[in-house]
């Protein structure tokens, strides 16, 4: 009877990904990593070596073992490993980004309509304007913002000088929130 354990469950996937981080990803021919566009990895027959899909369509034999090969065919379990490596390090670089930049990643084009339709050298901001300051200082309630990062960032001045006055009630939102909670508590009851 086998025992199935959940840490030797872990231990299997946490080696199988060691192996996975491990293979070489790259086309030993351009050196160049494959991917799922133009660099598929293609498996020449009968020789059995591998390069990418732009390479071979440049070969007429296998530059390892000089055999001349008949056909080619995408080898789809490397091409399905290297997907889900794909995969992780998109998640990954989304992880690391500072949530005041995913912020304007998502405001980027409503900030970029604004800049364009109207004067930077104005005294008094649009109505859109400060909507969309409002709507930002909204979404920013809660992260930890730091000075420095907003006047390091790439915004239109407005903006910038916009959340910098307004850094205290952002950065305070949340003991501001939980404090009021705690007075309405006893009405609670």
């Amino acid at each position: 009877m086998r025992n199935t354990n959940s840490s030797d469950d872990e231990t299997s996937s946490t080696s199988t990904n060691t192996v996975i981080n491990n293979l070489n990803f790259e086309c030993g021919v351009c050196k160049d990593e494959y991917n799922n566009l133009n660099r598929q990895i293609q498996v020449l027959h009968p020789c059995g070596h591998s390069f990418c899909k732009r390479c071979v369509d440049k070969l007429s034999m296998c530059p390892i073992c000089r055999k001349l090969f008949s056909h080619v065919s995408t080898n789809w379990i490397i091409q399905g490993l290297i997907e889900e490596n794909e995969e992780n390090s998109v998640k990954n670089i989304f992880n690391d980004i500072h949530p005041f930049y995913m912020i304007l990643i998502k405001y980027k084009k409503k900030i970029e309509e604004a800049y364009i339709k109207y004067d930077c050298d104005r005294d008094y901001l649009s109505a859109d304007q400060s909507r969309l300051i409002k709507e930002i200082i909204i979404n920013l309630k809660g992260i930890n913002l730091d000075s420095d990062i907003v006047e390091k960032s790439m915004i239109p001045k407005w903006l910038k000088t916009n959340i910098l006055k307004n850094l205290e009630k952002i950065n305070n939102y949340n003991n501001t929130m939980n404090s009021e909670l705690l007075e309405l508590l006893p009405f609670c009851l």
